[in-house]
This record gives structure tokens, sequence and C-alpha cells, in this order.
């Protein structure tokens, strides 16, 4: 989802850092995507609709991307959970100290689901809240951090860097 989402928001114009367990791993994508050449990867045994990533090839220059880690989520003004609700809460909780009581703005991509094939999905809690945001919100506990709830009604594979560059404009 996060590949997806960061090529996405960079052919808009917007400055972006794509962060993943280890820089390295980031700058491999990164790199693919500023070189035009676009990313594809397809987890072994998965399906397409079951976390392949096939972001195609399109110019990226004058894209704001960049790779990070995921301690470096904690820096931004907007933190996206891009990725599978099994780890969510594990890459968040990490960086949770730095972004407790800062104010921060979390987008919640990630919901459970039931048991695919590929090992993903545990399905839904049996008590408490079954959104991925409300889990997270809970879990988290911070008042200060805004929670916003998006793209959970189109397919992640669809969120592809098209259309015409519109350099995001900011008010004077």
């Amino acid at each position: 989802m996060g590949v997806h989402l960061c090529a996405a928001w960079a052919h808009a114009g917007y400055d972006v850092t794509m962060c993943s367990r280890t820089k390295e791993k980031a700058q491999t994508i990164v790199d693919a995507l500023l070189s035009g050449g676009g990313y594809t990867e397809k987890p072994q045994g998965a399906l397409a609709s079951q976390g392949s990533i096939s972001v195609p090839p399109c110019p990226a220059d004058g894209w704001k991307l960049r790779a990070g880690t995921n301690a470096d989520a904690a820096d931004a003004e907007l933190i996206v959970l891009g990725t599978m609700y099994e780890q969510a809460w594990s890459l968040l909780e990490a960086i949770a100290p730095q972004v407790r009581g800062r104010g921060k703005t979390i987008l919640d991509m990630t919901n459970p689901f039931l048991k695919r094939p590929d090992g993903y999905g545990a399905g839904l809690p049996k008590d408490g809240p079954q959104a991925g945001i409300l889990i997270h919100k809970g879990k988290l506990g911070d008042p200060s951090t805004k929670w916003v709830g998006a793209y959970k009604s189109v397919l992640w594979t669809l969120i592809l860097p098209t259309g015409p560059k519109n350099p995001v404009r900011r008010p004077r």
C-alpha cells in the first residue's frame, strides 16, 4: 500500500519520505521509481490482490521522494500506516514515544480481515473495535494525535502516479 501511495503523492507534487525497516530497502524502491522505470514486487505465493506491488513506469522528474527508516516517520507531520494490518501496530509502537504529545496526524489505511492463502489475515477481533484505525488509536492512547481513515474502499493496487503532474500549491 505504501509504495503505491508514495509514488502517487510524489507524482502529485508532495514531499514524500518512503520508510521501511531498513533505509536500504526503501532506497532500492525509491531509486527504481525515480529512474522512471516503476517498481514491481510480488511476494512468493501471493495473488495479484494479495500484496503484489506494481507501480508502472512513469516519468518521475521533479519528484520529491526520498528513503528513510520507519523511525524517520516519527519526524513527519503526516504518518501513514500503509502496511498490512498485522504489521502496523508493531511499527507504530516502535515510534510511539516520539509521536505521543506532538499533535501528529496519522492516516490509517489498515483493517483486519479474514485469513488469506498468503498467511495474512487473522480475522476480525472478537471483542472491541473491528476497524484498524480504532484499534491503533486505542493502543496509542494519545489525545493529541489526529486520526484519518482513508483508502479503505479503493483497492490499493489502483493507487498509481497517473495523470498530469499537479504541483502542490501552498498558500502564501
